[in-house]
Order: C-alpha cells, then sequence, then structure tokens
C-alpha cells in the first residue's frame, strides 16, 4: 500500500440510443489475442466526417477513451495491439449527429484470447459493463449473474466471480442471504490463508469484505494480522498506514522513525515514503542534516514517480532555504528527467507491473513542467542571490508555461530585487487562475502598497481582478451547459428524519452535491462548499441540498455523521434511488439546476479550492437568467 500516491478515479459512461446494423463494424481477428494487433473497421456512406471510436468500457489504460478513425477506402479503420492485460472492452461508433451500435440494449465489443480462451475475468468485467451497455432494466440482474456464472464455469477458482455472485443472490434472495454470507466468508477466509502475510493477498481479502458488505471484519483482520505477523510485510504496511493517519505531527516522526528500525520478513513499497516525509518534516523544522539524509534515499529509489520526486526535493530544499547547492543538483537533475515524468495515473498490478495511464497533449505538459523546474532553479539563483542568472531561467520558464508556480517564482524575483509593481502584476496573473487563494492574495495586497505607498485604490484593484476572472471562465462555463430536465426530488429525507416537501425547490436555483461518510474527495470539498453557502444562504431563490447518496450509508450514519461537524449548509438523504434518476456513478456529483427545473451545470469528483469560485459563478449565471 503506497500511501504517497493517493488517486480517485472518476468513470461516467453515457448510453445512446441505436442507429445502425451490427454488420457495420468488424474486427479482425474474430479473436484476437493479447500482444496481437486488432484491426475495427466501420463501414460509412458518409466519408466526409470523420467518425470516432468510443470506449463505454475497457481498461486499456493506455490508450484514449475516444479514438478517431482514419480513413480506408470505403471503410473507417483504427488499430492497436492488444495489451498484457487486456480484459474486456466495449464501444460505439460516434459520427456528427449518429450513433452507432448493434442493437438497442449492447455495444460493440471486445473478447481477448490467450491460447483460444478467453482471458481470465472477461466475463467478469463484461457484467460490469452491462449497466452502460443496456441502461437499467429488470433483466440487467438476471445478465450480469449469467455471466459471472459463465466467468465461473470457465474460471473456477475465479474468487472476484463467486464473490460477486453471493453478493448478488444475497441482495436478490433475503430468506437465505445469511446461507450466501457463510459461503462467502469460507472463500474469504480461503484466500486469507493462502497467503496471510504477502499484501497483495490481504488487499483481496479485503476487497472480499467489501464486495460482501462486511466493512467492519476489516478492523477485526488487521488488529489479527498485526499480533499474529508481527515481521510481516502486512504488518509493516499497516503501522506505516497508522503513522502516516496519526494527526499529531511529532508522534507521527516518531512513528515513522521507529519504522525505520523495523524489519520485515518479505519487502515493502512504504520505505521510501517513510524517508520523503521524513525529508519534509526536517526540511520545514530547517534540519539540514537530517533532511539530506532522507533526500538521498528518496532520490535513490527507482520508481515511475522518480522525476517528480527529485523536483519536490529541490523545491522543499529552496522553499526553506536549505543546502542551495544541493536543491540546484536535484532540480537539474529532475530536468533531465522531463520526458519521463509522471503525469498521469500510474497502476500496479503484481502480475502486470507498473501501467502508466493515457495523457492526452503529452508534448504540451512536458513543456509546462520543463517551464516550472527552470523556474524552481530560477527561486534557488535568487536564493543565491545570482538574480542574473535567477532572472534568465525565469524569463524561459514564463516562455514555455504560465501555470501558478511559475508566477510565483517570478513574483518572488521582483520581490527580493525590489519591484513591487511587477510582483504585483505577477500575483494578479496567479489570481486569474486561482482567484480564492489566500496566501496569494495577502501577497497581491502587500505589494500594491509597496508601488502604491498607500491601500486607496486596492478594492477597485480586487474587484477588477475578480471580474477579469469571471469573464475570462464564464463563457467556459456557459459553453458546457447541460440543460437536461432535473428528476423529481422525492424521498428525500433532513436530517430530522422528517420527509421534505419537493415542492420547496420549486422556481429555485438548487445546489445539489451527492456525498456519503466515507467519501474522502467528498469531505475534502466541504469547506468550499461552505464558502460558497455563506455566499449565498440569505438568498431566498438558492436551495443547497447536500445529499448523503445513500450509498454503503443509512439516514442514521447521515445524521450522526452531521452531529459530529460544524458545517451548517443543510444536509439531506435519499436511499440511492435519487441519485440513480441522476445517474451518478462517482461521488462527489455536483448539479447546479436552474428554476426551470433544468440541470445546468455538473461537476464530478473534488477539483481543489478552485471549487469555490467555479460554482458561485455557475449559482450568478443561473440568478441572472
Amino acid at each position: 500500500m503506497n500511501l504517497r500516491y493517493p488517486f480517485f478515479v472518476c468513470l461516467l459512461f453515457i448510453g445512446f440510443s441505436s442507429s445502425a446494423q451490427k454488420e457495420l463494424v468488424e474486427i479482425k481477428p474474430a479473436k484476437p489475442e493479447i500482444g496481437e494487433k486488432v484491426v475495427i473497421s466501420f463501414l460509412s456512406k458518409n466519408l466526409s466526417i470523420k467518425p470516432s471510436l468510443i470506449f463505454s468500457y475497457s481498461n486499456f489504460f493506455e490508450m484514449a477513451n475516444t479514438i478517431l478513425l482514419t480513413q480506408n477506402g470505403d471503410y473507417w479503420e483504427t488499430s492497436f495491439v492488444v495489451p498484457r492485460y487486456a480484459k474486456y472492452a466495449s464501444f460505439y461508433i460516434k459520427q456528427g449527429d449518429s450513433t452507432y451500435r448493434p442493437d438497442a440494449k449492447s455495444h460493440y465489443e471486445l473478447i481477448f484470447y490467450k491460447h483460444g480462451k478467453p482471458v481470465f475475468d472477461t466475463y467478469l468485467y463484461k457484467s460490469y459493463s452491462l449497466s452502460t451497455q443496456m441502461g437499467k432494466s429488470d433483466s440487467l440482474k438476471i445478465k450480469v449473474n449469467q455471466l459471472i456464472e459463465k466467468e465461473i464455469a470457465l474460471y473456477p477458482n475465479n474468487y472476484a466471480a463467486k464473490l460477486k455472485l453471493l453478493a448478488n443472490k444475497m441482495a436478490d434472495d433475503k430468506p437465505n442471504a445469511q446461507k450466501y454470507l457463510r459461503e462467502a466468508l469460507v472463500l474469504i477466509e480461503n484466500k486469507l490463508n493462502e497467503n496471510p502475510t504477502q499484501m497483495g493477498n490481504i488487499n483481496q481479502v479485503t476487497m472480499g469484505y467489501l464486495i460482501m458488505g462486511e466493512n467492519k471484519r476489516i478492523d477485526t483482520l488487521k488488529a489479527m494480522l498485526l499480533k499474529k505477523y508481527p515481521k510481516s510485510e502486512v504488518a509493516y504496511e499497516y503501522l506505516y498506514e497508522d503513522a502516516y493517519k496519526t494527526k499529531i505531527e511529532t508522534e507521527r516522526i516518531k512513528k515513522l522513525e521507529q519504522l525505520l528500525a523495523y524489519t520485515t520478513d518479505g519487502e515493502s513499497s512504504t520505505l521510501s515514503g517513510i524517508h520523503q516525509k521524513l525529508f519534509e518534516y526536517y526540511a520545514k523544522v530547517k534540519n539540514e542534516k537530517k533532511a539530506l539524509q532522507h533526500a538521498r534515499v528518496v532520490a535513490a529509489v527507482q520508481n515511475p514517480w522518480l522525476p517528480k520526486e527529485i523536483k519536490e526535493l529541490a523545491f522543499t530544499l529552496a522553499e526553506n532555504n536549505l543546502a542551495l547547492d544541493t536543491a540546484l543538483k536535484y532540480a537539474e537533475k529532475s530536468l533531465k528527467m522531463v520526458e519521463e515524468y509522471p503525469f498521469g495515473v500510474i497502476r500496479y498490478f503484481p502480475e502486470y507491473g507498473y501501467i502508466p495511464g493515457y495523457v492526452a497533449n503529452k508534448p504540451a505538459l512536458i513543456q509546462q513542467q520543463t517551464g516550472e523546474i527552470l523556474s524552481i532553479i530560477g527561486n534557488i539563483y535568487v536564493r543565491q542571490k545570482k538574480y542574473a542568472l535567477a532572472e534568465e531561467k525565469l524569463n524561459q520558464s514564463i516562455a514555455l508555461s504560465k501555470n501558478i508556480a511559475v508566477y510565483n517564482n517570478l513574483a518572488y524575483l521582483y520581490e527580493q530585487t525590489n519591484r513591487p509593481k511587477l510582483a504585483f502584476d505577477a500575483y494578479r496573473k496567479i489570481l486569474l487562475q486561482m482567484p480564492v487563494d489566500s496566501a496569494i492574495l495577502s501577497s497581491f495586497k502587500k505589494n500594491y502598497l509597496a508601488y502604491n505607498g498607500k491601500f486607496d485604490g486596492f478594492e477597485e484593484q480586487l474587484t477588477l481582478m475578480q471580474q477579469d476572472w469571471e469573464k475570462l471562465n464564464l463563457p467556459k462555463l456557459q459553453a458546457g451547459k447541460l440543460n437536461i430536465t432535473a428528476p423529481m426530488f422525492s424521498n428525500v429525507y433532513d436530517m430530522k428524519g422528517q420527509l421534505v416537501d419537493p415542492t420547496v425547490f420549486k422556481d429555485k436555483v438548487v445546489v445539489l452535491d451527492f456525498w456519503a461518510t466515507w467519501c474522502v474527495p467528498c469531505i475534502e470539498g466541504f469547506p468550499y462548499m461552505q464558502k460558497v453557502y455563506n455566499q449565498y444562504a440569505k438568498n431566498k431563490d438558492v436551495v443547497f441540498m447536500i445529499m448523503n447518496s445513500g450509498s454503503k450509508n443509512s439516514l442514521q450514519d447521515a445524521i450522526t455523521w452531521v452531529s459530529n461537524n460544524k458545517f451548517t449548509f443543510p444536509i439531506y438523504y435519499n436511499d440511492r434511488k435519487l441519485a440513480e434518476a441522476f445517474n451518478v456513478n462517482t461521488i462527489p456529483s455536483t448539479f447546479i439546476i436552474d428554476k426551470a427545473g433544468k440541470i445546468q451545470y455538473k461537476t464530478v469528483g473534488f477539483e481543489g479550492s478552485i471549487m469555490e469560485a467555479k460554482l458561485a459563478l455557475e449559482i450568478k449565471d443561473l440568478l441572472a437568467q
């Protein structure tokens, strides 16, 4: 378990109506093997509009979700080599306003083979895709179970497939639910006993408990493994997780340092993470010797994140004015490795190794990252009072990248060389990208005073900056308006357990945010949601519905969570039906609905602090209609 690089993946698929015949698409070979080239051809009379192949479901991590087809005679085609980790893929063809699929209840599909046999997990993955292909229907559960049974017939030892089938039976056959649960717990126990000291296997056990809704057993499992196998890789991972989550910094550091002396019977991926956290701490407290000791370990561990880690070593040393010559060497090393910089999600599977995620427009990202690293070099030169070199590097960096980090380093140069007007302008450019950053706003104000001599006119400057941000961003937001009729708000409960009258939302701008108590990114967004709520709390035309989606939560779960937190926006509960009506597959998902009952804006996932400004602007736009 590597806690240095947590990520959340959001997939949202939309079904389309059928308008084509199955024979319009041909897949060669019909049974593509792993590692073999597959060609997908689309026959179309329209040769003037380039069609796209859109994967509605796949595990092609390194490929784009949408592929433009290339004309080849009367056909449009694309080809690719089947990845070593491929399981199953479904797709449809989009050409102009027309969508092509075999029929109204399915998409085209790719089933992959190894030695003439569908690969392990093929039909399990296909079962996951069915809701996207078919939409929600009465026959969906039946077809899902049929596919899982087909997978088990091919691979009788498919642990996940067996558990999914038992979980489905539990849900559909309540009188026998305990019988299916007992069967599942035996399977999970057997999996545990296969290798109780290896983290990959324990992750499978944990997944099993989650599939069966037995989340409470995970803590018991952890306690048992720590007691029974104290020197195992699993115990080491758990102890690191515990240290990482310790809130009191001094206690956290003590636990991490104790782990450095800990010896395990197996290797662990967390050692570099421990050194990285200790490096950050000792750099912050200005202990140069210890910071550099830990930095050397981090820089020596080969992994796909190394170019990023080395850049962060340079940045952290520079920000803390430590070992600037060493910081410069790390920055220069990172610059040499920029082509390998990890821009997308990198997944690790024991059987396949590291798999990088697809990244669109990688050359542009490399250019931006080059500019950012050059700006760090410039920052280091400023700290060394080599101002001419600093200006040279920062001018190079701003020509390549105009992101916040580059402008920050440029502003620092101007501040250190007594050019407050230029520093003010640089901070203004940052605020045009991130208008709610309190630290940048403070520097913006400080440099205004430095060059203007007084604060007169500052509020006007702040207002102008906010207006310019809105002018830049409102057209982009408006271009993505959905104009979709919102479902009815039925069976919604407040935190007193009272059913809410849906008419209270009529003729209002509604901010609907789906969340759950276990959803970390949902909770991370709440402080920003609170700030937006504070702006509009007294506006009778705006209603906030912070809606517990009912996913793995009961009404009582929501009420308990609310009683232990201090957010003042109104929170509601619905038993998943409302989330399904809004086609929510990932939380947090936020919808802004206009007074006419139309969904106009939608955001999936947590976007960070920009959420505050963006959400407030969307509300402002709908109020102006």
